[in-house]
């Protein structure tokens, strides 16, 4: 966007400079005319229009020249208009009152301990899983002394799922650590993290109300 910003405004400054030497042309032509043709070409508003009605053959160069000036203007007028009308990340957020978003901070927040806490028992069964199965391994070890060698090559894959499984544990452990230590005050909240909440919970409704006009269509079921 930027480089189109820089053509378009190149573009532009040459259709400027187009457009002086039109007028240039223009001036240069009743420049042997009476006073109040120069006056007027200079002063006063849509007189060029006259002066091309009037003097076609001899003004129509300048004209068509200033013409050309202006329709290059015309890609930086655009582009501009276009930039401002998309809205930028947090533009909305930025003029919420402060009473909508105490609310979507108050949602935002017991969703994000939801989370905290659903992922906490996650990791709490992951943890009791994988300390049982250490254990079941430990006591097992103890009898492959002796063991047959298919026996040692079916603990050693074993052990080897036991090490992925643990990786697996310790990014999980991980995240909840991570989730637990971030920063989660009302002022830590951007404004595009209020919009992006907004937007969701304006999806949520869609498809709720949407589910509920389903299951109203749905034959022989009253809502009564």
């Amino acid at each position: 966007m930027e480089t189109l910003n820089v053509i378009c405004g190149l573009i532009g400054v040459f259709g400027l400079i187009l457009i002086g030497v039109g007028r240039w042309m223009l001036k240069e032509e009743v420049s042997g005319m009476s006073w109040w043709w120069r006056f007027s070409v200079r002063f006063v508003p849509l007189a060029d229009l006259l002066v091309l009605s009037r003097f076609w053959d001899t003004a129509k160069s300048g004209a068509f020249t200033a013409l050309a000036g202006m329709l290059l203007l015309l890609p930086y007028g655009a582009l501009q208009m276009y930039q401002s009308s998309q809205i930028k990340p947090g533009e909305i957020a930025a003029h919420m009152s402060g009473d909508l978003k105490a609310s979507l901070y108050n949602g935002m927040l017991q969703e994000h301990l939801s989370r905290i806490e659903a992922k906490k028992e996650n990791c709490a069964k992951l943890n009791q899983f994988l300390s049982a199965w250490y254990q079941s391994m430990a006591a097992r070890r103890a009898f492959l002394t002796n063991a047959k060698p298919d026996m040692i090559a079916q603990y050693n894959q074993e052990a080897a799922a036991y090490s992925a499984f643990r990786d697996v544990v310790n990014t999980e452990n991980a995240a909840l650590t991570k989730m637990q230590n971030q920063p989660y005050d009302f002022g830590d909240i951007s404004n595009q993290d209020f919009e992006a909440y907004q937007e969701q919970q304006a999806r949520r409704s869609a498809v709720a109300s949407s589910t509920q006009g389903s299951f109203l269509q749905i034959p022989g079921i009253s809502t009564n």
